[in-house]
């Protein structure tokens, strides 16, 4: 099993499949208990996006939720997350249902919901950065959708990243952390958000070559699964992991 003090972090992306409810209270009071949210500095720009959603009114849904179609989309996510301050949440790992996250077993996911296997993070386009067992509430958002000022997701969260200085808050959490590998997708604005962190870390891309986008989620799912279960902290060893679910590893430029 993987320790703290090791030196290896994956990232992963929210997905859009969610179960729908929950059993824990809404966000606002979640936040409160930070066994519940581990990463509560971001709250500040949590909490305004949640304001945002929850009260945007019908005819700027177009605007914001801009990649929905057909119109019942648009629809759907600003009927969701209308509700973001009073639905139940319940902890992330259980939340995401999505090809990833199916390819993630019940022992590996009762690891890293208990915090014995701790060297996972999701990166989520309302909440930020996740530890798996944080507590949130259903929603409907991308990195590419428009915020406040027309502002797209991913580039509110690059700045928010900056403002509180992402790469410190990591080393809290994994205090030997060098190596970081990122088993998302580099179009749909998921690592641009987390970009920065090529200063500081050694930031590493796992591309899908084999099979085009429609595979990406079950091939990352498969190969993040793999690195974890086999305690893997090596880009060599990644790299080799990730080559039999048809990906590369590339390493971002930085430091």
């Amino acid at each position: 099993m993987l320790k703290m003090d090791e030196d290896a972090l994956y990232l992963i992306a929210c997905c859009k499949a969610k179960e729908p409810l929950g059993l824990d209270p809404p966000w606002p009071n979640t936040r409160m208990r930070r066994e519940w949210d581990k990463f509560s500095p971001l709250d500040e720009e949590r909490n305004s996006l949640v304001q945002f959603l929850s009260t945007l009114p019908r005819d700027q849904a177009a605007r914001v939720y801009v990649r929905r179609k057909p119109a019942q989309e648009t629809d759907h996510a600003w009927k969701i997350n209308l509700s973001l301050e009073v639905a139940p949440t319940m902890p992330a790992i259980k939340r995401y249902i999505g090809t990833l996250y199916q390819q993630l077993d019940c022992d590996l996911k009762e690891q890293l919901l208990a915090g014995s296997m701790r060297n996972l993070l999701i990166v989520s386009a309302l909440l930020g950065v996740l530890r798996p067992a944080d507590r949130i509430p259903n929603y409907e958002l991308m990195m590419t959708d428009h915020i406040m000022d027309d502002e797209q997701v991913h580039v509110w969260w690059r700045r928010a990243f900056a403002r509180h200085n992402l790469p410190q808050l990591l080393r809290e959490y994994m205090p030997s952390l060098r190596r970081i590998f990122c088993f998302m997708s580099e179009t749909t604005g998921y690592v641009s958000a987390i970009a920065s962190l090529v200063e500081h870390f050694d930031l590493y891309v796992v591309k899908v070559t084999d099979g085009g986008f429609d595979r990406s989620p079950r091939a990352w799912g498969m190969g993040v699964r793999s690195c974890l279960e086999g305690r893997t902290q090596t880009p060599e060893r990644v790299s080799e992991i990730v080559h039999a679910y048809g990906c590369t590893l590339v390493r971002l430029a930085g430091r």
